[in-house]
């Protein structure tokens, strides 16, 4: 087994969104529209004998700061993924400022710990146990999707296995203020 794995995802901006309960993780979600963006969240995994997560902020490039020494969702997902590791994040976008980064860690450190324990997983299955935590803790209801893929998106109906719309977002160029949490 390698030493550790690092996993990146994407963020996303909702341009606007509904929230959704179905009758079932697949079901339970947001319709809505943003953007793919072209930061989001690296996440560095370790073999650990318990798991334990840090989150971190990157300022300037190479200056960071820990925020926080635990995070709920990435360690329910890999409790139900079956393997115990350290885990650290790291973005240089605010947190809790709609940028998806609940999403985007989830998917970069399923991603990480699906290589380094080779656990099989599917991306479509990394995609569903993201979702599934997301709806466990409240933290983002369309973004998993979303940053699945590029673009500008719009989900027309909620969960996992919706259709979604794409359109090509090359050559935009996007530029965002944030004041920071809502």
């Amino acid at each position: 087994m390698a030493e550790s794995a690092i996993g990146f995802s994407p963020g996303h901006i909702s341009g606007y969104f509904r929230r959704c309960d179905g009758d079932s993780p697949e079901t339970t979600g947001s319709c809505g529209g943003g953007i793919v963006i072209d930061k989001g969240v690296h996440a560095e995994v370790t073999p650990a004998d318990t798991t334990a997560v840090s989150v971190y902020i990157e300022h300037n490039p190479g200056e960071k700061t820990c925020i926080a020494h635990s995070s709920p969702p990435i360690e329910y997902a890999l409790k139900n993924l079956g393997v115990t590791a350290s885990v650290k994040t790291v973005t240089s976008l605010p947190p809790g400022a709609g940028f998806g980064l609940s999403a985007a860690a989830l998917l970069a450190t399923l991603a990480a710990a699906n290589a380094l324990f080779d656990t099989h997983l599917t991306d479509d299955a990394i995609i569903r146990l993201a979702h599934k935590s997301e709806l466990q803790y409240q933290t983002g209801l369309g973004d998993v999707v979303a940053c699945t893929g590029g673009g500008i998106v719009c989900r027309m109906h909620p969960g996992i296995t919706s259709d979604i719309t794409r359109m090509n977002g090359h050559g935009v160029c996007l530029s965002a203020l944030s004041f920071g949490k809502g």
